[in-house]
């Protein structure tokens, strides 16, 4: 088990290893058959191409539901996964403690040919192992461990022990059996995690070889290619921790070309999702730490993440973990923009054509089914919102030339128009949110310029809110986000019945607002006060219309008295809804009444953010103390907030600026109306409207905390006139 020089006897295969064996000449040939992938961006990098076709309109990727090689059937169909291939035994050797010897250069065919004398029983590991003070002692402990803890234990102490600089000599010249030693652990470890722990220290010692990397990446390609699933798994997650370590202190540039081919030919060829992630994990690392060397194997990388997220017969932990590795790659999108955006077009392509598919009446008998055809759109749209996301900014025309508005906006009616085709028959969660999140993307970047495309997006709204709003709750969320955006981007080019759909008293989103589900709660409170801080007028006023006819309605169930507006419908609430309906509302005007001297909330809107809580709600109300005390402190806090932002309005006050009319404005306090908000100034009469509410509410038996907010706040307007 030392060198490649050592003679060996061949060991009779292990139980259902024998039976399982693989054979190697096959698994060597792995790489070599007709359907090798060629896969999906290799496509529309050739000048030739027209766009996606199949059945006369598609060309054969290798992958549409075949991005990858095909699993279960045509290449490796006589391989049985995760079968255990035969181990032989080596005779102890004379000159098997010849390390000093290295070991012979490997063959250039190592990769596909096999290799018989490479296995090793526990007894000859715990004789053969060299006697160093710390890593060979481990070595053995760890070899003939069964208990789990106890195995854990000891490979911690080997990652540790691999690292010292002193060792690193000792692990160059004992490398044949050292790694050796670890193989056996992958095999015969007590547990997964135990054998991870190995891959680990084995990636150490990759790391540690330094100059002579090559000869441990020789050994990873020969063991690879001999042995079963399992085995391939942790040799190759061995990579991850090697780069890691050189991402710390690069010491393997010279290697990084090499690695980086035998990482590409293992997702190519591989059916397994462990170590495809595995190797896919390394690339990234290493994508990071060798740009350069990476960028030749982008445009293959991505082309195969692809497949495996577009094929339906994927679990949706591997189609997760395919996009999170698109989006790693940002710094790779953003370097070539004009692929990036050439591969967004064809992904917009791909959707139209299976919607296609779904709409034609003559499906021919290979064409896919009408589920996996929407699972396709689905997923295109997800790797579609992934690549917009790494490209950030750079998707912007006003930051990228490569970038038009022109394709922002086809994208986005494109789009638009799939979904509302699919939306007609009952679709998938995922599908909507993740055409729902491919417009919000777009909107983002085209703002009012999505003006052109705001008729079918208002009607997308219009179904999905009729359709799908209540079936899910990420879905109901999505839908939410979706016209939130919409409202913040569009914005003042908003028709007025958008307004009246979306808050109206026929509206399907108003009674989300009684909801219990926190998150929902949130996003509905959004798209109220991204509709309130709309800058364009009339549509503020329809906004804060709505809003006040349904504090109204509450009111009118708390404390009929109360009058602020008159309505146009009613509403019949419970007194626990009306009082929620009212907290929800304060929660809305909060942005409004919080922004610094804002004169939208001061002369556009009637009545006034401080006429609304400090007259019309009547915080001094006895009937709040009575009744309703949390809801007079929540009224008051915000009344507080808003001219704590406006300085109290101290400085345009009457009381401040008109010395000859102080006395009579302050013994007139009791008798304030409403006109005595404004005067010359729109603001010049609210200290007083201010202090008059206060003094009020300081008469009553308030609870503590309400008087305490009012004693803080009395205080800081002294401390201001003060100044």
């Amino acid at each position: 088990m030392l060198s490649t020089s050592v003679n060996n006897k061949v060991k009779n295969p292990k139980g259902s290893e024998s039976s399982d064996g693989l054979d190697r000449n096959e698994i060597g040939q792995e790489n070599t058959t007709d359907d090798k992938v060629r896969g999906y961006v290799g496509s529309y990098d050739s000048p030739s191409f027209g766009g996606p076709h199949r059945d006369g309109r598609f060309r054969s990727r290798g992958r549409i539901t075949e991005f990858r090689h095909s699993r279960g059937s045509g290449r490796g169909s006589g391989r049985g996964r995760g079968d255990f291939p035969p181990r032989s035994e080596h005779a102890h050797d004379e000159n098997s403690c010849k390390y000093h010897e290295p070991l012979g250069p490997s063959n250039n065919d190592a990769w596909s040919q096999g290799n018989s004398n490479k296995f090793y029983d526990r007894s000859e590991l715990v004789v053969n192992l060299p006697e160093d003070p710390r890593i060979s002692k481990l070595l053995r402990r760890l070899c003939a461990e069964v208990d789990v803890e106890k195995s854990l234990v000891i490979c911690s102490k080997l990652q540790d022990a691999v690292m010292l600089p002193e060792n690193a000599r000792y692990i160059r010249r004992s490398y044949d059996i050292l790694v050796e030693s670890l193989l056996d652990v992958l095999f015969d470890a007590p547990s997964p995690e135990t054998k991870e722990k190995a891959a680990v220290v084995l990636g150490r010692i990759g790391y540690v070889m330094g100059h002579d990397f090559k000869k441990h990446l020789d050994w990873i390609l020969v063991t690879f290619s001999e042995h079963n699933t399992s085995i391939k798994h942790y040799l190759t997650l061995s990579f991850v921790e090697t780069f890691q370590l050189d991402f710390q202190t690069p010491n393997l540039s010279d290697f990084a070309e090499m690695t980086l081919d035998r990482l590409q030919e293992i997702i190519e060829g591989t059916d397994s999702a462990d170590v495809f992630m595995a190797a896919i994990n390394a690339m990234i690392v290493m994508s990071n730490l060798y740009p350069e060397q990476f960028a030749n194997h982008f445009v293959d990388t991505v082309d195969i993440l692809v497949g495996w997220h577009v094929d339906n017969a994927q679990p949706k932990k591997i189609k997760e973990f395919a996009l999170q590795s698109l989006f790693k790659l940002s710094r790779h999108w953003q370097a070539d923009v004009g692929f990036s955006v050439n591969l967004l077009n064809q992904f917009i392509e791909d959707m139209v054509a299976y919607t296609n598919e779904l709409e034609s009446n003559n499906h021919e008998s290979e064409s896919d089914s009408h589920e996996d055809c929407m699972q396709k759109i689905a997923s295109f749209l997800n790797v579609f919102n992934t690549v917009v996301k790494s490209l950030g900014t750079l998707l912007s025309p006003t930051v990228s030339q490569t970038v038009s508005w022109s394709f922002l906006t086809e994208a986005m009616t494109k789009i638009i128009q799939v979904l509302t085709e699919v939306l007609s028959d009952d679709v998938e969660p995922d599908l909507i949110m993740a055409g729902n999140e491919s417009i919000t993307l777009l909107l983002k970047y085209l703002q009012t310029k999505a003006t052109s495309c705001s008729s079918a997006l208002f009607s997308l709204i219009t179904v999905e809110l009729t359709k799908y709003l209540l079936i899910d709750t990420d879905v109901c969320l999505s839908i939410i986000s979706l016209i939130s955006i919409t409202i913040k981007e569009i914005a003042a080019n908003l028709p007025l019945e958008f307004i009246t759909q979306i808050i109206g008293p026929q509206s399907l989103l108003r009674p989300l607002r009684f909801t219990d589900n926190s998150k929902i709660l949130t996003n509905v409170m959004l798209v109220y006060s991204n509709f309130l801080n709309l800058k364009n007028i009339p549509l503020l006023q329809e906004t804060y219309k709505f809003v006040l006819m349904d504090i109204q309605n509450a009111f009118s169930v708390i404390i009929p008295g109360i009058m602020i507006i008159q309505v146009e419908y009613i509403e019949e609430l419970s007194k626990e809804d009306a009082e929620k309906n009212i907290l929800f509302y304060l929660q809305c005007l909060s942005d409004l009444a919080n922004a610094s001297n804002s004169i939208i909330g001061m002369w556009a809107l009637k009545p006034s953010i401080l006429e609304l809580l400090a007259i019309k709600m009547c915080p001094h109300d006895e009937n709040f103390i009575k009744q309703k005390p949390a809801l007079q402190y929540a009224i008051l806090y915000l009344l507080y907030s808003h001219c704590k932002k406006n300085n109290h309005f101290i400085a345009s006050s009457d009381l401040v600026t008109n010395t000859q009319q102080r006395a009579s404005d302050i013994y007139g306090l009791s008798n304030l109306n409403i006109g005595d908000v404004s005067s010359v100034s729109p603001t010049s009469g609210h200290l007083a409207v201010i202090l008059n509410t206060l003094s009020i509410v300081l008469e009553e038996d308030v609870p503590q905390e309400t008087l305490l907010l009012v004693l803080t706040w009395i205080s800081v307007i002294f401390c201001q006139l003060d100044k």
